[in-house]
């Protein structure tokens, strides 16, 4: 396996854009979906999940999944996927779990929520059979709503992991940009559970390599590097585009050390 101005983020695409449609339901409403098709995206027992429409709109670089060792796994015979998380201690709520298709033309989403102390999700795979979506074509999201400073929410991303494979040392981000890039730059820094910075671990730190190569519309990964002490981390993306344009994208998230 694997968000502002003329280039922006998309926030639509990084959270629940609305409270659930009903007492049962987690489909985002934002989301344009095809009523004649039985393959469409609506409810399907304890999710929403389907095919959507491509949504024209601002340019954007979104954030399609963030994992630590998620693994691989094939529809065809998993009859279950296994999204896994480590969530702060004594937090009490729903995760919010959401899965998209890297494969590009393909406008899939999943959308649940469970209990966060829970610690995982058993996702059914028979619709990503369906739809001809393996383990290299989805990326997952999980994410909390917690207090943050002011009085004001702030979401704190918990990457998922499988539990039949061995941990990487690091952390994925995979981005699909709607520009070409030249550049990304990112920044970490570990922070209190307001989110005030209390350590920088470094700044402005080039992915790609000599020779980046960052094309549009199609999946872009990016890794955080290993992660010592537990906590939460505040992590920062610039990216250029081709054209010059710039976007930046701040992102929070709980790291357990284990």
């Amino acid at each position: 396996m694997s968000f502002f101005g003329s280039v922006g983020f998309s926030a639509a695409a990084l959270f629940l854009a609305a409270a659930p449609q009903g007492p049962a339901s987690f489909c985002d409403p934002n989301l344009v979906k095809d009523t004649k098709s039985s393959m469409s995206y609506q409810m399907r027992g304890d999710r929403c999940e389907g095919i959507y429409a491509q949504q024209v709109g601002t340019v954007s670089l979104d954030l399609r999944s963030f994992v630590k060792g998620a693994g691989s796994f094939d529809p065809e015979h998993d009859r279950q996927i296994v999204l896994a998380w480590k969530a702060p201690k004594d937090v009490t709520g729903d995760v919010k779990l959401r899965a998209f298709s890297l494969k590009p033309r393909t406008y899939f989403r999943m959308d649940t929520a469970k209990p966060a102390g829970g610690g995982s999700y058993d996702w059914p795979s028979d619709f990503l059979a369906s739809a001809d979506l393996g383990g290299k074509d989805v990326g997952v999201l999980a994410w909390l709503t917690l207090p943050g400073p002011a009085g004001r929410n702030r979401e704190i991303y918990l990457p998922i992991r499988a539990k039949s494979t061995k941990l990487s040392d690091d952390y994925e981000l995979t981005l699909v940009p709607s520009k070409k890039l030249k550049k990304v730059l990112i920044s970490l820094s570990q922070t209190n559970e307001q989110g005030g910075v209390s350590k920088v671990v470094f700044s402005n730190k080039e992915v790609g390599g000599e020779f980046p190569y960052f094309p549009s519309n199609e999946p872009t990964v990016i890794s955080t590097g290993k992660i010592e002490s537990a906590g939460y981390y505040h992590l920062e993306i610039k990216a250029t585009a081709a054209s010059g344009d710039s976007v930046i994208s701040e992102i929070d998230f709980y790291h357990s050390a284990d």
